[in-house]
């Protein structure tokens, strides 16, 4: 070891030892900023988050998925529905209003954010789910049953569907002698989707909601980075005021 070495050791030594004569002052300012940092919580409101999954599962052969899910956000944002679900429901804490995707202002329809919604479908990698912003459980079922009454009304309106398109084949090909097979194809599988809905075959199938996660605010990153603040602030005021001070 060299003389550079030796003193570039000495002076982390006594680095170190200047820290641990003034360590009170540090733990004081990690002490005021913890304190600060509690403070801080306690002023902010508590924002929790929960998902009702929901995945296409069986859909008639003239459609798609990419269908039934627009099919299926297009009646849960539908007021009538809304409405019509409220009827059996009049217990019920959801207002149209927490999911409508719009909002009037001076008689102008403008679209409502989801950050101001409290439910909104949406999707991540794990698939499509209703993104709920409470962890007020009796909200959290009338999302989930809500979900569940839109699902049964698109069920009806395939099967309503369906036979419709039944009834229009068979009304054109009344001798199935001449019909080719790819008419007699599709009459098959309309004719099999009809009977798997009846059967009790959903169109989309609705999750239970997830356990409510609180996202905001996070009381150990927040309590952690008022702690780093209080120490690093603690370390620049010692090491200022001692190599500040003269030989």
């Amino acid at each position: 070891m060299n003389k550079f070495e030796k003193n570039d050791e000495l002076d982390l030594i006594d680095i170190l030892n200047l820290f641990w004569i003034d360590k009170w002052k540090i733990m004081f300012s990690v002490a005021i900023t913890t304190l600060v940092g509690f403070i801080f919580l306690n002023f902010q409101k508590s924002e929790f988050e929960s998902k009702i999954g929901f995945k296409v599962e069986s859909i008639p052969p003239f459609y798609d998925h990419k269908k039934a899910s627009e099919d299926f956000e297009r009646f849960f944002y539908s007021i009538k529905n809304f409405k019509e679900w409220k009827l059996n429901n009049n217990s019920t804490e959801m207002e149209f209003q927490n999911i409508s995707e719009t909002v009037i202002i001076d008689g102008f329809v403008l679209f409502k954010d989801e950050k101001k919604r409290l439910a909104f479908l949406t999707s991540d990698k794990k698939g499509k789910h209703i993104l709920v912003k409470s962890n007020n459980l009796n909200l959290l079922k009338d999302c989930f049953d809500y979900a569940t009454f839109v699902s049964d009304l698109l069920k009806e309106d395939y099967l309503l569907r369906s036979q419709q398109e039944l009834n229009i084949i068979e009304t054109r090909f009344k001798d199935f002698s001449t019909a080719n097979d790819a008419i007699i194809t599709k009459l098959l599988a309309v004719d099999r989707y009809i009977a798997a809905v009846n059967k009790g075959y959903k169109v989309i199938g609705i999750f239970y909601p997830t356990l409510p996660k609180q996202t905001s605010p996070r009381p150990v990153f927040t309590m952690a980075l008022f702690l780093l603040i209080g120490l690093l602030a603690g370390i620049i005021y010692v090491s200022f005021r001692n190599f500040r001070k003269p030989d």
